[in-house]
């Protein structure tokens, strides 16, 4: 199960599409901050199974992806949850920012699905699909 903390429908369309293709027979789309905390305090009490990673965009209509970030990482049951950050801020200090609070990657955006599958393929350990 994947947790993926997004506002954008078309995003979210997009990445349950791969996930699918690439297996995950289970997601949890969130759309605030405050839904994906909520969440993972569930994880953490043991309410809710953890999922297998987290995928966090940073610009959130309530709430920011670094907040949920900065609360995983406060939290020794749910900082070793891999995050990727997948975004439309190209800024290289914020996405230095983002690998400094546990990010195993960070994704700038785009409409072309290979770059994401490639990423979630690394962040599942498993090797790149050929094209």
């Amino acid at each position: 199960m994947f947790l993926f903390v997004e506002d954008n429908g078309m995003d979210v369309a997009m990445a349950a599409s791969l996930l699918t293709r690439l297996g995950v027979r289970d997601s949890r789309v969130v759309d605030t901050a405050g839904k994906a905390m909520d969440f993972l305090e569930q994880v953490e009490s043991g309410e809710v199974s953890a999922p297998e990673a987290v995928i966090i965009d940073l610009l959130l209509r309530a709430g920011s992806g670094q907040d949920v970030m900065r609360f995983m990482r406060g939290r020794e049951g749910l900082k070793q949850i891999p995050v990727l950050v997948w975004t439309v801020v190209a800024d290289e200090l914020t996405h230095r920012i983002c690998m400094t609070m546990g990010a195993r990657e960070v994704l700038v955006k785009s409409r072309r699905a290979q770059e994401l599958r490639e990423a979630l393929l690394r962040l599942r350990g498993l090797p790149p699909m050929s094209a």
